[in-house]
């Protein structure tokens, strides 16, 4: 499977196009895996994000490196993080892939109170699961659920599979956690069912897959 990333230009440097901003991008993203995160490290590793006019959710997966959704961050350079601590720190978008919706963004490495550790796998159907985001501007809500589908294409994400977390605007690019912690995928939407006029949100999550954000970090464990 073939993966590309929009690199982002940093504040000052907007000039950063081309090969050797995304050499740089993959140096910056092919790192260790971090170290299994202790107990409570869900409600920890989970952040805030804020980019323009968005809001969504991320995760910090060790190093400074957060994934979050591409449609959270948008075309934007840059964006806001917030802890469940209450800290606030800016972060550079590094890369954005709008197939898979995926972005990734960098902060300083000692800004955050704990990492999560990427499983680069695909949940199993039946799976117990939890995420923990900011829906409808309330901050780091957990909820709990299972895997519900097979991965594959799903509407416009390249690769995807159905959970039936609760998921609601500004859950986008939260963390969804097996039950050792470790993060299995990264929400990027819901289900809508049209109902003439009006739609309705359906209960069904849209999650990627961990095994798919590894690939697009070039990582394979």
């Amino acid at each position: 499977m073939a993966f590309s990333t929009t690199p982002r230009p940093t504040m000052h440097k907007r000039f950063w196009y081309g090969a050797f901003a995304i050499s740089a991008v993959v140096a910056f993203a092919a790192v260790a895996p971090a170290p299994r995160a202790p107990l409570g490290a869900p409600a920890m590793s989970a952040v805030k994000v804020t980019a323009g006019a968005s809001l969504g959710s991320g995760v910090h997966i060790g190093h400074g490196f957060i994934l979050t959704a591409s449609h959270v961050v948008g075309q934007e350079a840059t964006a806001s993080i917030k802890t469940s601590l209450g800290d606030a720190v800016d972060g550079v978008i590094m890369w954005t892939n709008a197939a898979y919706d995926i972005a990734l963004i960098k902060i300083d490495d000692g800004s955050l109170p704990a990492a999560a550790h990427l499983d680069c796998r695909i949940p199993d159907i039946g799976e117990a699961i939890e995420t923990v985001g900011n829906p409808l501007g309330l901050e780091f809500v957990t909820s709990w659920g299972r895997v519900s589908s097979v991965s594959g294409a799903a509407g416009r994400w390249g690769s995807a599979v159905m959970v039936d977390l609760s998921v609601s605007p500004g859950n986008s690019g939260g963390p969804v956690y097996d039950d050792d912690d470790d993060v299995v995928g990264i929400v990027v939407g819901d289900v809508i069912a049209p109902m003439g006029l009006a739609s309705s949100l359906t209960g069904i999550g849209v999650v990627v897959p961990a095994k798919t954000a590894c690939a697009l970090l070039a990582r394979t464990h």
